[in-house]
């Protein structure tokens, strides 16, 4: 129903889709906005742009040039001012769940010219980081990486365009010469581990990118006009074996490799996996039971252990706890409604602490890169499966993930 539009004017307007009017103006930029999103849920809007902030040099010299501002968050219905970020990006981009944000920069890095005294280089230099939407702290850095970034549909994966693109090497004071160097790229990142998948290298500077709404396909587009699209189970691999070839032993590599923290051989067991329905279909339905209908007897037991007098049994007990995931935070709170001994009561805290600020690992992981493959086959018995998941925990990540699965699939056409 809304449409946002960055401008060279530094305003950034609201649209009516349907009317064409325009709604609204919001206004605090110093110069130009180039990037607009939406959160998943639409109340509010991120944008980034480029500073009016002149850069110092040495000798008291400035440099006006064309770097990454800071990110700013707007609400959407008054069109209030909420934030501005540290974190400065051209692009920027809301995580599925509205929880994260990813900005990309092109930010300035000034050096002594080794070569010659006196001279400066001055390198435009990508820079790519995740942080927390409503906290706006620094966040984690991803290579360090990126102008132009988006999120995969389910969260799960973030793509960023980057390149060599401009170096100046000038006298202090002015004067210079601008070098282009061809080396661009687009990458995709696995979320939760912060690894790379995959390396795309691109014929232009990819300042614009955007997956299809099921994942298969990343767009890439430069500022000269030209459009690229790249057919992800082509790239990440499918399966080069005939049916009749893929057996148990090929499936259990393929179900171990969903565990590894090795992002890139995790996504090609994925699109091999969604690329034989008919041999991974069966395999999961065995795998993934234990995951649709959990083990609250054994939750339980972990809990008496970590009352045990001995120190490895209780660490022991906490550390498969931990491991279990955000679906066991309903037993836990049972637990501890109990009024347990203080002692018990802290180890339970303790558990739901961590649990609530690591990031998957193990299993969960496993089962989250297990839900994209079903989401990717989308057919009958996969959607079967995906709403046995989804009737887990309401606090479990794979809960959730496939109930967004399950969602992308209904407004999906091809699916149905």
């Amino acid at each position: 129903k809304l449409l946002a539009s960055g401008s060279y004017d530094k305003t950034i307007r609201l649209w009516d889709v349907a009317t064409g009017k325009e709604l609204r103006q919001l206004l605090g930029h110093g110069n130009r906005v180039t990037s607009v999103a939406f959160s998943p849920d639409g109340k509010q809007l991120v944008s980034g742009g480029l500073t009016d902030e002149p850069i110092k040099l040495p000798r008291g010299n400035v440099l006006i040039s064309d770097w990454a501002d800071h990110l700013r968050l707007w609400d959407v219905e008054s069109g209030q001012h909420l934030r501005k970020y540290a974190n400065k990006g051209f692009a920027a981009a809301f995580s599925a769940d509205g929880r994260t944000i990813a900005a990309g920069a092109l930010l300035p890095d000034i050096q002594p010219d080794p070569t010659e005294a006196g001279r400066l280089v001055i390198n435009g230099r990508d820079a790519l980081s995740l942080f927390d939407s409503t906290v706006g702290d620094e966040g984690r850095k991803i290579a360090l990486r990126g102008c132009a970034v988006t999120f995969s549909p389910d969260g799960m994966v973030f793509a960023s365009g980057y390149g060599s693109y401009c170096h100046f090497r000038g006298i202090m004071g002015g004067g210079g010469e601008l070098a282009k160097k061809a080396d661009y790229r687009a990458s995709l990142w696995e979320l939760v581990t912060g690894k790379e998948i995959l390396v795309l290298l691109e014929p232009e500077y990819p300042w614009v990118i955007t997956f299809s709404p099921r994942g298969k396909y990343l767009a890439t587009s430069s500022s000269r006009g030209g459009v690229w699209l790249w057919h992800m189970p082509v790239y990440l691999g499918n399966s080069e074996l005939g049916i009749e070839e893929i057996g148990l032993k090929q499936l259990d590599l393929w179900w171990d490799d969903l565990l590894k923290e090795d992002a890139a051989g995790a996504y090609r067991a994925i699109w091999k996996l969604a690329s034989a329905p008919q041999r991974s279909l069966p395999y999961f339905q065995v795998r993934l039971k234990r995951f649709i209908r959990p083990e609250e007897k054994r939750t339980n037991q972990l809990l008496i252990q970590l009352a045990d007098a001995r120190f490895e049994v209780r660490e022991a007990a906490a550390k498969e706890l931990r491991e279990a995931g955000r679906g066991i935070e309903p037993v836990l709170h049972s637990a501890l409604h109990a009024k347990p001994p203080l002692d018990i009561r802290n180890r339970i805290e303790q558990v739901l602490g961590d649990i609530r600020g690591r990031l998957p690992s193990g299993e969960e992981l496993r089962i989250l890169r297990a839900i994209q493959v079903l989401e990717q086959v989308g057919s009958a018995q996969s959607r079967k499966m995906l709403t046995e998941l989804a009737q887990g925990s309401p606090y479990a990540l794979p809960t959730q993930h496939a109930q967004g699965a399950l969602k992308r699939l209904e407004r999906d056409p091809e699916s149905r």
